[in-house]
């Protein structure tokens, strides 16, 4: 497969290189996502046609516990200021942001699960990043694009996750491997939660190791991952 003529991986949320987006930037049927960690990042510098979406406006607190899922109402008022419609393309993108510099790389396959989670149904994610495209010299804009709201219709996909009662049910099971990505130190009790630790069982695969060591939003080669 020539990853830099079609979208690569399998699912509902895909991979697509820089070199394929811009060949598409002018498509019709095809949307652009910003999830730089400061909307002043996006304002500086973002790829054309993109829209904004802050990853932080996708949880809140409930019951006084912070980073819950907004509920779905919240999600589909969301999705349709945003124009998106459940079957149109959509690429999610981040950087560490040229303004701020808090990026860490998460954001957009945060985005990315987010927008599946609540009933997108066809999620690219972009490989490498703004960070990428902008070391590449591919174009750029300061310009908002105009949105018109869609009327996209939420719904929470419980097969995207397991509830916590279900996790205790089947994680001791032989047939179930329970990977924690949190960094290595984290995984050892150095985290900032009131109990540094980790659940018994689990092996850690840090989601760092996966990325490029210059830039967390770049996949490593294939071969890399699977040698991990």
């Amino acid at each position: 497969m020539d990853k830099k003529k079609v979208p690569y991986g399998s699912g509902q949320v895909k991979w697509v290189t820089t070199e394929w987006l811009e060949e598409h930037l002018e498509d019709e049927g095809l949307m652009i996502l910003d999830t730089q960690p400061d909307i002043h990042d996006y304002i500086k510098v973002h790829i054309p046609g993109a829209v904004y979406l802050s990853e932080k406006t996708l949880r809140v607190p409930l019951h006084g516990t912070p980073g819950k899922w907004i509920p779905k109402e919240a999600a589909q008022l969301l999705l349709r200021r945003l124009g998106l419609w459940a079957d149109v393309p959509v690429v999610v993108y981040t950087d560490k942001g040229l303004f701020k510099g808090w990026g860490d790389g998460l954001e957009q396959t945060m985005v990315a699960y987010s927008l599946v989670r609540f009933g997108h149904n066809n999620v690219y994610v972009l490989d490498g990043g703004l960070d990428k495209w902008l070391h590449e010299g591919r174009p750029t804009s300061q310009v908002f694009p105009k949105v018109e709201a869609s009327d996209f219709k939420a719904a929470v996909r419980s097969e995207m996750f397991v509830s916590y009662e279900e996790f205790k049910r089947i994680k001791d099971n032989d047939d179930v491997i329970l990977l924690d990505a949190r960094p290595s130190n984290v995984y050892q009790g150095e985290g900032p939660w009131i109990r540094n630790e980790h659940i018994p069982g689990a092996v850690n695969l840090p989601w760092k190791g996966q990325m490029d060591a210059d830039n967390p939003a770049f996949l490593k080669p294939e071969q890399e991952i699977q040698d991990c």
